[in-house]
Parts: structure tokens; C-alpha cells; sequence
């Protein structure tokens, strides 16, 4: 009996987080969050990206590896649900294998968050054309998917979109927790005048990121509007330089990469093309501009990242702009496509910066406070926990 009541009382304090392919700072993020809340924190991985050992001294985690190999990945995650007996379980593996991580949950009594990106369960899912047996695969992952759906406590939706379609959905509607994209607050910042990137473009490279208007910009603003004041340094970085495989878009990439190459035989204002990063903040805390082009604007993690680190935004009017910017306040907005506007709202953040300096901070710290209060680990931790306990 004695037994039964400390096995309880431990499985009370600790959170899994798993099965994740590969651990990186977003998710060292969150195991921070919950540990300054009070919980315990384990952490299930396959470690495809060798980076579990510096996350888990970084942020003082313990990360589990688990086999590749999805057989027997299941059995060994599912006798280590068993031996952890966890209060919480968050499930991030998006296979055919979740359903039996749930399962297994629930006959522990585990309270269960699906962290879903959405088209695990809709008829859009974007690998639909699919034939053969791939299409079977994909069909039965879906249906499986639903079943967890069906098994677990909290559904936790990041994209706005994606929330307000699965709300129309009966049965998990109840069910559901929004909250997107959220980050630490750096203690502190560089100023403005020590960092050396003034134009920071940091996303994956696709055509509805609008990439090229950017460059278009700055050729605007080199020929009509700057004159023979010094000239910017910008990278866009996001290129799958070495593999192409992995651009979420080749085509695409491959017409921004050559709009660079001619862009940088013509004109003063030299673009640096660079691979996708797994560290941003080498970019970001050295940036005085951040630029997010793009149909979906909302909680985009390298925008939130940039504004917690004082970075100017300027962003288009995608969905979910205005949720996040307050137009001359705490960043900027420009209609999509815009190029003219665009270039001209560079220069004046330029100018504010050197004639105005006390306002460019303003609309810094501003930016900053808009990650604390609404997209913060911190934040979010105590409205998950929340939820869980309704």
C-alpha cells in the first residue's frame, strides 16, 4: 500500500516529452519552462541529429535515447512509459505509433497532449498524392491518428488556422488548447550599434515566403532612395545549399538564389546567401532588422525569436499579422507584394536608428513585451498546466 502511494506520488511530478526524432533548442525551451514550474522532465529520443547529450547539459534535462529502428523503438519507449509511470505525457510522434504510446497512457491513468499540426487528420494532407503502398501507409497513419485524437486529454494547436477548422470538428472540440510558438526572453541585448547585420532574413526558402520582394526592396532602395550613404549588409539565410533534398521548395530556392547572384553583380548593397541554421541566435542577436515575408505570419518561431532579441520586424499582411505586430509600436507591416513600401519602411527604420535612436529602442523593448506577455515559455506553462488540471 505504502508502495502504491510513492509510486503515485512521484508519477504526479514528472512530464514526459517524446517520442521526438531529434532534440534542439525549442524543445530545451520547453523542458526549461516546465522544470522552473516544478516538474520533473524526461525527455524520449532517437537522436537523429546527435544533439541530445549539449541539450540535456545545456538546459539541465535528461533525455532517454531510444532505438531508430521503429520496432523497436516502441517496445523500449512503451516499457519506459511503464517504468516512469509519468503524470503528464506530451506526444510528439507523429506515426503510426502514437496510437499505442496513448493507449499505453491511459491504462497508466497519464494525462495525455497531442501537440497536432493539422493535417494528421484532415483530407489535405500534403503528402495526399501518394500511391501504392505509401498511400496505405499514410491511410492507416491517419485513421490511427484520429484514435489517439479520440484517447487523449488535450489537443494542443499552434496555428490559428488550424484551431478555428478543428473547432467545427465534434467529438475533440472540447478537447482543445491554443497556444502558438513560444520562446525565453533573453536576459539581455546587445544595443543597436554594436551588431554588425542590419537585414536579417531567417526562414526555410519557399514560394509563398515572398523571398525575392525582399531583394527587389533593396534594389529600390539602393536606386531611389539611399543614395551614396553606406550600404546595408543582409543574409538571407534558409538554403539547403549542400542538399537540396531538403528545401521544403528546390524550385523555388533555386529562383532566389539566382535572383541573388545577379542582384550581387549590379548592385552596391552585397546579399549573403546562407544554409538553414540549427542555431539562429547567432544571427538574430547580431541583427538590427528582421524580415518575414510570408502568406502565414502568426507565431512564426524565427519572428517571435528575433522580436525577444529587440530585432525591428518587418512583416507583410499574411494571416495573423496583426495579432502579433502593432503597426509603428512594436514593428512593422507592409501589404503583401509591396515592394515600393517595403523598401521605403528600410530606409526610414535606418534613419530612425541614426537620427532617432531613443525611438528605435522604444519600438525594440515593445517588441520584447510582446513576447513576454503573450508568446513566453513561461506563459505558456502556466496556461497548459492550466488546462491540464481542468
Amino acid at each position: 500500500m505504502n508502495r502504491q502511494k510513492s509510486s503515485r506520488r512521484n508519477s504526479e511530478e514528472i512530464i514526459l516529452i517524446g517520442v521526438l526524432p531529434f532534440v534542439i533548442d525549442k524543445y530545451g525551451y520547453l523542458a526549461r519552462g516546465y522544470l522552473d514550474h516544478g516538474l520533473k522532465v524526461k525527455i524520449l529520443t532517437y537522436d537523429l541529429y546527435g544533439t541530445a547529450g549539449e541539450i540535456a547539459t545545456k538546459y539541465g534535462v535528461e533525455i532517454i535515447k531510444v532505438p531508430r529502428n521503429p520496432f523497436l523503438r516502441l517496445f523500449y519507449s512503451i516499457s519506459k512509459i511503464l517504468e516512469i509511470k509519468p503524470r503528464y505525457f506530451e506526444i510528439y510522434d507523429y506515426s503510426v505509433l502514437t496510437f499505442f504510446y496513448v493507449i499505453v497512457s491511459k491504462i497508466l491513468h497519464t494525462h495525455v497532449t497531442m501537440p497536432l499540426i493539422g493535417y494528421e487528420i484532415f483530407d489535405d494532407d500534403p503528402t495526399a498524392k501518394a500511391v501504392g503502398i505509401s498511400r496505405l501507409r499514410i491511410w492507416i497513419k491517419k485513421k490511427l491518428t484520429k484514435l489517439a485524437i479520440r484517447f487523449s486529454d488535450l489537443i494542443w494547436v499552434k496555428e490559428y488556422q488550424t484551431f478555428e477548422a478543428l473547432k467545427k470538428k465534434k467529438g475533440i472540440e472540447t478537447k482543445l488548447f491554443f497556444f502558438s510558438n513560444s520562446i525565453p526572453l533573453p536576459d539581455k541585448i546587445s544595443e543597436f550599434k554594436t551588431r554588425t547585420l542590419d537585414i536579417l532574413w531567417l526562414n526555410r526558402i519557399r514560394e509563398r515566403r515572398f523571398t525575392t520582394d525582399l531583394i527587389k526592396a533593396l534594389e529600390v532602395a539602393e536606386k531611389d532612395l539611399l543614395g551614396i550613404k553606406p550600404y546595408w549588409t543582409v543574409a538571407i539565410v534558409g538554403f539547403f545549399l549542400d542538399d537540396p533534398s531538403k528545401s521544403l521548395d528546390p524550385v523555388y530556392e533555386d529562383i532566389v538564389l539566382k535572383a541573388i547572384q545577379e542582384h550581387n553583380n549590379k548592385w552596391n548593397i552585397k546579399i549573403r546567401a546562407e544554409n538553414f541554421t540549427k542555431d539562429p541566435a547567432k544571427y538574430i542577436s547580431n541583427a538590427k532588422v528582421f524580415v518575414l515575408l510570408s502568406d502565414v505570419i502568426f507565431a512564426n518561431y524565427a519572428l517571435l525569436e528575433a522580436m525577444a532579441n529587440g530585432v525591428i520586424p518587418i512583416v507583410n499582411d499574411g494571416v495573423g499579422a496583426e495579432k502579433i505586430i502593432n503597426h509603428g509600436e512594436n514593428g512593422f507591416i507592409v501589404p503583401t507584394n509591396d515592394i515600393i513600401t517595403l523598401a521605403k519602411t528600410l530606409v526610414d527604420i535606418f534613419v530612425m536608428m541614426e537620427k532617432y535612436p531613443q525611438k528605435a529602442r522604444s519600438i525594440s523593448d515593445a517588441a520584447r513585451r510582446t513576447i513576454n506577455e503573450k508568446f513566453s515559455i513561461n506563459s505558456f506553462v502556466r496556461q497548459i498546466m492550466s488546462a491540464r488540471k481542468k
